[in-house]
């Protein structure tokens, strides 16, 4: 089974972004993948990970924390998924050139389906 790592913003959006990484989760769960959530890593429900985290204005770690749990997750995937505005977000800029460094395909959930990053950039 395919295992995909979800790529996104968290630091300074509201509720860290944990419900767009838990609804991703799901959807991608739906189509039949295995699925790493790094919202999960805080608990394993929404309300548990953002009680775990704090809030953003108050968060209970810093981002090299975060950072440090997070990217050993993603070298054992197959795929990355990014969700949107992963590009505004250092975490996932990290993550994203990570993936591309070791060779990992690159997929946006788009309309319920994993469509690869090539494809986004063709159909513009």
């Amino acid at each position: 089974m395919t295992k995909v790592y979800i790529a996104g913003p968290m630091t300074g959006v509201k509720d860290w972004n944990f419900p767009a990484f838990f609804e991703a989760e799901n959807t991608l769960v739906a189509l039949g993948y295995e699925v790493v959530n790094p919202a999960h890593n805080n608990g394993d429900t929404l309300e548990l990970a953002l009680e775990d985290a704090g809030s953003p204005d108050a968060p209970k770690r810093d981002w090299l924390y975060y950072i440090r749990r997070d990217l050993p997750q993603l070298l054992y995937c197959d795929v990355i998924c990014l969700l949107p505005n992963w590009d505004t977000s250092k975490g996932a800029t990290l993550e994203y050139e990570v993936a591309k460094g070791i060779g990992l395909p690159i997929y946006k959930l788009i309309n319920g389906e994993l469509i690869t990053n090539e494809q986004v950039a063709k159909d513009k």
